[in-house]
């Protein structure tokens, strides 16, 4: 359980019966669920992962390369829960970063990035143009060492007005990838039916850029 307040005005998480979070229309609070594990392919790869990562921490970095990752985490901050920064320890920064570098296709890094994270896209628009394609068009050509993390939410009525944590990963382009990529939907979008996208720019040491939104209703 995290929360904010003198009261209660911040919330994330349960405490006996009654698990507290916040929308677009501020806190809330209701019943606590019982949570369901659909042991999905996709959550068993990610957890995968992360054991993978742990492991190599130790057994595959050197000293001084874990030296560098401590050194990295003093230094650089994740958002928490409610938009505050967050201080985590250079493991943590090894795996995130090295999970998307997996996910994504491209070579894993035993240190932390030399450089600035990437400066986000200056626009892009996404067209459904098929049952399982999504045509995404932006201005800023990306460089050699530059790819895009795309993700959707799914389908729904128009007008409705979802959010990141409801969003799931369409998946990567190739890196220097040109406009317009088509990419393909974890699952079928139905004329009519309304998404919402989110993209950000990643380079080849795993780092992101801020998200960008744009939200389609599919006419193809």
């Amino acid at each position: 359980m995290k929360f904010q307040s003198q009261i209660i005005t911040a919330g994330s998480g349960s405490i006996g019966g009654t698990t507290y979070g916040h929308n677009k229309g501020g806190m809330y609070m209701r019943g606590r669920g019982t949570p369901t594990n659909p042991n999905s392919a996709r959550q068993q790869a990610t957890r995968n992962v992360f054991s993978l990562f742990a492991g190599a921490w130790t057994s595959a970095l050197t000293q001084a390369q874990r030296d560098l990752w401590n050194a990295y985490a003093q230094t650089h901050t994740v958002k928490g829960p409610f938009g505050e920064d967050v201080y985590i320890n250079g493991i943590s920064w090894y795996i995130m970063f090295n999970s998307r570098l997996l996910d994504a296709g491209f070579a894993g890094q035993s240190v932390p990035p030399p450089f600035a994270a990437p400066t986000g896209l200056t626009t892009f628009d996404c067209d459904i143009s098929a049952i399982t394609t999504v045509d995404v068009t932006f201005t800023d050509p990306l460089t050699p060492i530059k790819a895009l993390q795309l993700w959707m939410t799914l389908p729904g009525t128009a007008g409705q007005t979802p959010n990141f944590r409801q969003a799931r990963l369409v998946g990567y382009s190739a890196l220097a990838e040109a406009s317009p990529w088509a990419a393909t939907m974890p699952f079928g979008v139905a004329p009519d039916e309304q998404c919402t996208f989110y993209c950000r720019v990643m380079d080849d040491a795993g780092q992101v850029s801020g998200l960008l939104v744009d939200t389609d209703l599919a006419d193809y």
